[in-house]
């Protein structure tokens, strides 16, 4: 199937449901700049070490076989900012879980909590969504733990509310939340 085509599809139940979606998750970005890594490293280095050796090798001469280099970084970087834009300009709503970490961004010097992206992309990937949600553990008025979403950074945890209708923490709740930013904030 073409990426993006439902006509493609064969099945017509499943192209029924896939024609009708308002709503797309992708379960780990993470894990997706994990593959996007391994593929690099364990495929696209090998096939262009053998093209450039003509053959002789399938290897490329002074680097370990887990280190990217310059050319493997740049491919990544690529690959990486290609499925952020294809995914923020499908027609319909996306949602993107990612693991956190910390990361220096270098212009300022300052670390941040982000999303747990491997490079440059750590920093740059929350401009291609307009929204970017923290969770967070907070207690309720009653002194109960609760999970809470932070829309706003704070200078140390990256998180952004593009539609600015939300309030600095909202209930992890995806409905009241979508309801909330298409409704205007009411």
């Amino acid at each position: 199937m073409a990426f993006g085509n439902p006509d493609a599809i064969k099945d017509d139940e499943i192209k029924a449901v896939v024609k009708s979606a308002t709503l797309l998750v992708v379960e780990g970005l993470s894990e997706c700049s994990e593959m996007c890594i391994r593929h690099i490293v364990q495929v696209e280095r090998r096939k262009l070490a053998a093209e450039r050796s003509e053959g002789a090798r399938d290897r490329p001469q002074g680097v370990y076989e887990e280190q990217m280099t310059m050319e493997d970084w740049g491919l990544y970087k690529t690959r990486m900012t290609n499925l952020m834009s294809a995914l923020c300009h499908l027609p319909i709503h996306v949602i993107v879980t990612c693991l956190e970490g910390w990361k220096e961004d270098k212009k300022g010097g300052v670390m941040l909590r982000t999303v747990n992206l491997s490079g440059q992309a750590a920093i740059t990937a929350p401009a291609y969504f307009d929204l970017v949600l923290h969770m967070e553990a907070d207690t309720d008025d009653d002194g109960e733990p609760r999970r809470v979403w932070r829309t706003a950074t704070d200078g140390e945890i990256v998180a952004k509310d593009g539609s600015c209708v939300l309030d600095e923490f909202e209930p992890t709740d995806w409905t009241k939340l979508f309801k909330k930013i298409l409704k205007g904030g009411k």
